[in-house]
């Protein structure tokens, strides 16, 4: 009996114990006295009175807690509460204001004159890249891209890409739908698809190896895919020719989140449009939680204008066709602008990601000493703005426009509060 009574105590004890350390651990903070009401923070003598006794070098957490008291007991004796969280918040109201001032250090320096870059690489040796290095590889990478497009069209659709040019495709902002699925512009564009399609299928029927149908009627699946490896080749070009052409480029999962359609079943709106004569891409996913899109907008040179309207108005619906003779559903492919025509990880989607963004981006870039990444340029030019072009990136301290000045309040007020008429300066 005494030794049972015994066992009790020791349970009795241990379950104490562990109530501490549910008080101290799982509930973040200290457990806390009641004096008149009013909640007060352990004194010195909590750690003392608790002090584990267990063997020396074995870790607990009121051990723990006794060495280091300092970093969880109030330091102010007129403190009734504290918390890490509380102390957290503290720093940050104190530090916030400098904090936001402060730029990411990327490790690059520029030239004085401009021109050129320094840029680190995992062994911080520097390399230099030329800025006319990057431009040159720019319009080598546009005209590859028109030229590529171009090779796709059969022999007898030779003249198709300069029919395409001559048509007036516009754009209604108001719509949801795509620009080329708009009422004016469709019947211009689908006669040139079917046309293609049909050609497609034609040109290559009963050739060995290559027909899309074979003579028994059968689809050669063979034959498609080679077809839509061609089509990501051409992705490719076009991901690098608006990384070298857009300015600051948007990070990978902005860029995996680019529509030429409305997705009907998310609701998710287009992002490419047609924005007084000049081709755009804007509004991408956010990267603050809370907020669905982020208004920025990257407008295409002229350049690309044609071929890009081409490659999604007319390539891209004849590739989601031959892509529906293979599985059934292409939906990714008639909406999103950066997909896979045949997924190559299971279970990651058809989508882009920044493995696949950072792989058509070397593709092209041998020439240069360092290896291009999207983050990489995001930062390189992102840096370069702010060294050399401030006005650009502290849009808050711009001086007040002339219709501000004239209705006597500030930028900020015209911007938030009025519509804006963007024929003024």
């Amino acid at each position: 009996m005494e030794e049972d009574e015994d066992e009790d105590e020791e349970d009795e004890e241990e379950q104490n114990l562990m109530l501490d350390m549910v008080d101290v651990h799982f509930g973040d903070c200290l457990p806390l006295d009641e004096e008149n009401g009013v909640l007060k923070a352990p004194s010195k003598k909590f750690f003392m009175l608790n002090e584990d006794k267990r063997p020396e070098g074995e870790v607990s957490i009121l051990r723990l807690l006794s060495e280091n008291k300092i970093f969880v007991h109030p330091p102010v004796e007129s403190m009734t509460f504290s918390m890490p969280y509380t102390r957290f918040k503290f720093v940050w109201l104190k530090a916030a204001k400098t904090a936001r001032t402060e730029h990411r250090d990327y490790g690059s320096t520029f030239s004085a004159d401009g021109q050129a870059v320094n840029v680190p690489d995992s062994t911080s040796t520097f390399h230099v890249v030329k800025f006319n290095q990057l431009g040159s590889i720019a319009r080598d990478v546009i005209n590859n891209f028109t030229t590529t497009i171009q090779s796709v069209l059969p022999s007898h659709c030779g003249t198709l890409y300069e029919e395409f040019s001559t048509l007036e495709i516009t754009d209604d902002l108001g719509c949801r739908q795509s620009i080329f699925q708009q009422q004016k512009n469709q019947p211009l564009l689908q006669p040139l698809v079917q046309t293609l399609y049909d050609q497609l299928v034609a040109a290559n029927k009963g050739r060995a190896g290559l027909g899309v149908i074979r003579r028994n009627g059968t689809v050669d699946e063979k034959a498609i895919k080679k077809l839509l490896d061609r089509e990501q080749n051409i992705l490719s070009l076009f991901n690098m020719a608006f990384h070298l052409s857009c300015g600051v480029p948007p990070r990978p999962f902005q860029l995996k989140s680019f529509q030429y359609d409305l997705d009907a079943d998310t609701g998710r709106e287009r992002n490419l449009f047609i924005v007084w004569g000049v081709l755009a891409l804007a509004n991408p996913a956010a990267k603050q939680l809370g907020i669905g899109v982020q208004e920025c907008l990257w407008a295409f040179p002229s350049s690309l204008m044609t071929p890009v309207l081409f490659y999604f108005g007319v390539l891209r619906p004849v590739f989601s066709k031959l892509l529906g003779l293979l599985r059934s559903n292409a939906k990714e492919h008639s909406i999103y602008i950066f997909v896979h025509t045949i997924p190559k990880r299971k279970k990651a989607g058809n989508l882009w990601n920044g493995t696949d963004v950072n792989a058509s981006l070397q593709k092209y870039m041998h020439s240069l000493p360092i290896t291009l990444t999207g983050t990489l340029l995001h930062n390189l030019t992102t840096g370069m703005l702010r060294k050399f072009l401030p006005s650009l990136t502290e849009l808050d301290n711009l001086p007040n426009c002339l219709l501000d000045q004239q209705a006597q309040h500030s930028r900020q007020t015209g911007n938030t509060h009025y519509g804006q008429d963007f024929d003024l300066p």
